[in-house]
């Protein structure tokens, strides 16, 4: 679930398409309720303009009409993080990963999930499984060297985080997560 940029004409055109692609797929809706690819497409759509909240209703439809689509809970879990509802994105990335245990791009939310709640052991746990599923992966080395900072442990911390530039993590961006975790953890 991605947001649209806002910036130029390109921006307004791209809203206009998609208020009319969610224009069709609710027609889709009132026509066939019980299918579940309109209301997951519909809750991508909601969740690129924004309507994290909008997105959940269409999800959760999704997730009850078809209950084996990971991709329903994942990108239900992605609108959770987007309304500061960790714990019920976590629920939703655990039945993502329930339902296909090769997910890493579940584990990798849900590890990031973990370390907003402050669940440090957890998060260093989903970031390895991460790494063993993707080693190039950049995220599970950075979401590993915040929790190790959370946890005090800085060398740790140092080698997970150049692990993470090393794979294509934007270096500033990572410093200035690290710089704030550190100032968090000494106030």
């Amino acid at each position: 679930m991605t947001q649209l940029p806002h910036h130029g004409e390109d921006a307004s055109d791209d809203v206009a398409h998609i208020e009319r692609s969610i224009a069709e797929l609710t027609a889709a809706i009132t026509q066939k309720p019980d299918s579940a690819g309109p209301f997951f497409k519909r809750g991508v759509l909601w969740g690129q303009l924004g309507e994290a909240a909008t997105a959940i209703e269409d999800f959760t439809s999704a997730t009850r009409l078809d209950p084996t689509d990971p991709e329903a809970f994942y990108n239900r879990g992605l609108a959770y993080v987007a309304t500061k509802q960790h714990v019920r994105a976590i629920d939703d990335f655990t039945e993502a990963i329930r339902l296909q245990p090769s997910h890493v791009d579940a584990y990798n939310n849900r590890a990031a999930a973990f370390y907003e709640m402050g669940n440090a052991n957890e998060a260093i746990s989903d970031a390895e499984r991460v790494i063993g599923l993707n080693s190039r992966h950049p995220s599970g080395y950075a979401i590993r060297a915040l929790a190790l900072t959370m946890m005090g442990c800085d060398k740790a911390a140092q080698v997970a985080a150049q692990r993470a530039k090393a794979n294509g993590f934007n270096e500033k961006t990572l410093q200035m997560l690290l710089n704030r975790e550190r100032q968090h953890r000494s106030s």
